[in-house]
């Protein structure tokens, strides 16, 4: 048995549908909005999912911190190969030390 009578469907059917259309329905007939994400995709129905927010920064690679250091410290790069095996956050620390 279906959790969805028909006039549930016919209503889904009316009309295309976002997150939180999605949230609003299944609130309204006490359904999880994951089941009504489900059931709009299974009926074929236009469905926008939500647009994710990045709110990351730039990545920083160790190879660019030990780049950082070398230059700071007026040496090549190669005769400090040996810290790219540091983590991160020390070689972050060191080079705020220089």
């Amino acid at each position: 048995m279906s959790a969805y009578s028909n006039s549930m469907v016919t209503e889904l059917c009316a009309s295309a549908h976002t997150y939180e259309t999605a949230a609003a329905f299944a609130s309204k007939h006490n359904l999880s909005t994951r089941s009504v994400v489900s059931k709009i995709k299974s009926l074929g129905l236009e469905y926008k999912k939500k647009e994710v927010v990045s709110v990351s920064q730039k990545r920083v690679s160790k190879a660019d911190v030990v780049a950082e250091i070398a230059a700071r410290l007026s040496t090549d790069v190669e005769k400090l190969a040996g810290l790219g095996k540091s983590d991160l956050g020390s070689l972050q620390q060191l080079l705020k030390a220089i």
